[in-house]
């Protein structure tokens, strides 16, 4: 069996790792943006608790729209139960996408090497091991599902 003694250099492995994205990128860039969203809710909701809390201790009323004039504490309670489920709905949507982005990509990468491996001459299925080159096949599609989730 021949040893295999070629290196890649970084350059080549970010182009085949692009490669393989690259028809992914509006669903990246969609859940990347909703992630953004998830984590300024997710560090607004401390800051919405203090505030709950302190109007809790120096009690005092606030103008709520369409509600009228309401206990301060009353009003930090509801939006904070607002900003907490729109959080929390987004991250679950958000999980689900990067899940089935995930699953997709590592099919996708080891449909593309099967493919290309029907491609090759008959002398390179001769001199490498069937069950090495599957296992390569499934660790690379494994990484770049990995990167994305």
């Amino acid at each position: 069996m021949p040893e295999d003694d070629k290196t890649y250099t970084w350059e080549q492995k970010w182009r085949a790792l692009t490669r393989q994205i690259l028809p992914y990128r509006s669903r990246l860039t969609s859940i990347s943006t909703a992630e953004v969203f998830v984590a300024a809710g997710n560090g607004v909701i401390p800051c919405l608790t203090g505030v709950f809390l302190d109007a809790l201790v120096r009690p005092h009323t606030v103008m709520v729209p369409l509600v009228g004039a309401a206990p301060a504490w009353a009003a930090l309670l509801g939006l904070w139960a607002v900003v907490q489920a729109v959080t929390n709905t987004i991250g679950v949507i958000a999980d689900r996408r990067t899940r089935l982005l995930g699953i997709e990509l590592e099919a996708g990468v080891q449909a593309n090497s099967f493919s290309y491996l029907l491609t090759l001459p008959i002398s390179f299925h001769k001199t490498r091991r069937a069950g090495e080159v599957t296992n390569i096949i499934d660790r690379s599609g494994w990484m770049v599902a990995e990167l994305v989730r």
